[in-house]
Order: structure tokens, then sequence, then C-alpha cells
């Protein structure tokens, strides 16, 4: 069991830039207007079914996705399986 959480910003330079309308590699969909700080929150369970697989259970929780009090919040749900060969 982990659980985690984070909350990052964008520099004054940055906000600027989205806020004219650019671009990012994962975020900038328009026009940046109501910045806020994005904040995640995540909690996971792993379950050792045998030696060699096990099942991770993960939840996130996104604040401001993208920096933009617009959005969200968003929710996220995951399972994963992983299996040694």
């Amino acid at each position: 069991m982990g659980v985690g959480a984070a909350v990052n910003g964008i520099t004054p330079a940055h906000r600027a830039f989205f806020s004219a309308g650019g671009l990012g590699l994962l975020i900038g969909d328009g026009r940046l207007t109501r910045y806020a700080p994005e904040s995640a929150f995540e909690t996971f369970y792993a379950v050792s079914l045998t030696k060699a697989m096990t099942v991770t259970f993960d939840y996130q929780h996104v604040e401001n996705p993208a920096y933009n009090k617009d959005r969200g919040p968003a929710d996220f749900f995951a399972t994963r399986l992983h299996v040694d060969f």
C-alpha cells in the first residue's frame, strides 16, 4: 500500500505563455485565464497473487488539472497486472 501527494505550479513566464494561447507537450488547450496550482493525491494497493504475479489497484484525484481552475477535478482509477517470466 502506498500514498502520495503533490502540489505543482508554473513560473510567471510559463503562465504568460499559456495565457497567450501557447501550447505545451502536456498542457495548453487555449488561453489559460484562471491559473491555479495543480494538486494531486494518489493511493495504491498491491496484492501478490503468486510469487510471479502482482495486481495493483490505483486511485488518483487531481485538482486544477493543467493549472486551470476551469478544469477538473479529475479522478482516475487503474488496475495493473505485473507478471515475471
